[in-house]
């Protein structure tokens, strides 16, 4: 099964509520980021760090949906 890129951000916090959300409608995800891979010299620019939900591909109308209905 293909996994695709659901949403990506700078700000853990979004990402971590999307997260939720799809933990929440029982939709699958994985959690990437690269701060384990961070640069020490950027220290000073958080902007480096980027995360990302990934889902599977036929999961994507359906979060999509749940994600659309919690934003109002």
């Amino acid at each position: 099964m293909e996994k695709v890129i659901f949403r990506k951000s700078i700000n853990k916090s979004i990402i971590e509520e999307v997260a939720s959300i799809l933990e929440r409608e029982n939709i699958d995800f994985q959690l990437i980021d690269n701060e384990k891979y961070f640069d020490a010299t950027f220290v000073t620019d958080p902007s480096k760090i980027e995360y990302q939900l990934l889902i599977q591909k036929e999961d994507f109308e359906k979060a999509f949906c749940r994600y659309k209905v919690s934003e109002k």
